[in-house]
């Protein structure tokens, strides 16, 4: 992967991005069914719940939204490479942008109303919208979007200035790769240790917490150092089992570590530590595993892949308005939880 104008066309990474984002709706189906209590970020609970939802869920939030913002560098400082720095801006403020105001304004009250309705089934959208509160608007699954917007408005301001930063990435040589991730675990610990411990959690607020933006910024730079490495995926393919073994065995420790903690407690240092050694090696082993499993191309994956963003997009309100009336139905949670993610997809 040279310092090239040369137009590029990265599929198993564009069927990485579309599968991080489809495994939101996987995350969101869960969060229902889980014993960690989400507050109002997600005020329904089933009165059934189990702890598999819980691992589940924690696994897929190690690593799905810091894989979605390597690859949100990684791909804007390749199309920087073939277009100005304007055209792009206009470009991601309309992909990005007008999603993400639609969302927060007319996406907000169906998912607010949805959860409500699960509460309490007898809520009806008169009553919603006769006591509705717009002081409490929030970001919702669309938080990822307004943080891209910072990231890419900075990123696209400085694009100049980073040209030398680009040449010395080129010549890394690729023994130095594991020091490259353990140099950028080191940032994210240093984050959750002395500025927020649950900057991982994103923010949904109008807001946003600066903890989390300084967090998933890490990630970011890492999708910019990545495009900029020579030879990357042939490293990757090479190595990535590695990583992932190392992420699975983190991950492990983890979740035994927490198993002798309160629920509600914040992570101590040690599992700070156990929580980044996932994520940032899942993400490198994620890498090459797609580079591994999609070298050709498929009508029916390319279509998945290029209708994901809409469908990660809107799929929110669907699904929780889905699960208002599924809960109503005295069937097995894992069942149910099965149902909730093939009915929203094929809404």
């Amino acid at each position: 992967m040279q310092l090239t104008h040369k137009k590029t066309y990265y599929y198993h990474i564009d069927v990485l991005r579309s599968s991080m984002l489809l495994l939101g709706v996987v995350l969101h189906a869960g969060l229902s069914f889980i014993q960690f209590p989400l507050g109002e970020a997600w005020p329904y609970k089933h009165t059934d719940n189990a702890a598999f939802f819980d691992v589940l869920m924690l696994f897929i939030h190690t690593f799905r939204v810091p894989v979605f913002f390597v690859l949100a560098g990684f791909f804007i400082e390749m199309n920087m490479a073939q277009k100005s720095r304007k055209h792009l801006f206009i470009k991601k403020l309309k992909r990005i942008g007008i999603p993400l105001v639609l969302g927060v304004l007319f996406l907000f009250p169906l998912v607010e109303f949805g959860l409500e309705k699960a509460l309490n089934n007898n809520q009806t959208i008169l009553t919603y919208i006769a006591n509705f509160d717009g002081s409490h608007y929030a970001t919702i699954h669309l938080w990822f979007l307004y943080y891209l917007l910072f990231f890419y408005t900075a990123h696209l301001s400085i694009s100049p200035m980073l040209k030398k930063i680009r040449l010395a990435i080129n010549k890394i040589n690729n023994s130095y790769f594991a020091l490259l991730i353990f140099v950028f675990m080191g940032y994210a610990i240093l984050v959750l240790s002395f500025v927020n411990p649950r900057s991982f959690d994103g923010d949904y607020a109008l807001l946003p917490n600066l903890g989390s933006v300084i967090y998933f910024l890490g990630f970011y730079v890492l999708g910019f150092v990545f495009y900029n490495i020579t030879n990357l995926f042939l490293y990757i393919q090479k190595q990535y089992t590695k990583y992932f073994v190392v992420g699975l065995i983190a991950f492990s420790v983890l979740l035994s570590s927490r198993s002798y903690a309160n629920i509600e407690s914040d992570f101590s240092l040690f599992e700070n530590i156990l929580f980044v050694v996932p994520a940032y090696s899942l993400l490198v082993g994620f890498f090459g595993l797609f580079t591994v499993l999609f070298k050709k191309q498929h009508k029916i994956v390319r279509y998945i892949s290029k209708s994901s963003y809409f469908v990660y997009v809107i799929h929110l309100p669907i699904l929780t308005l889905l699960l208002s009336y599924l809960v109503l139905w005295e069937i097995n949670i894992y069942i149910l939880f099965s149902m909730l993610i093939i009915a929203t997809l094929v809404v």
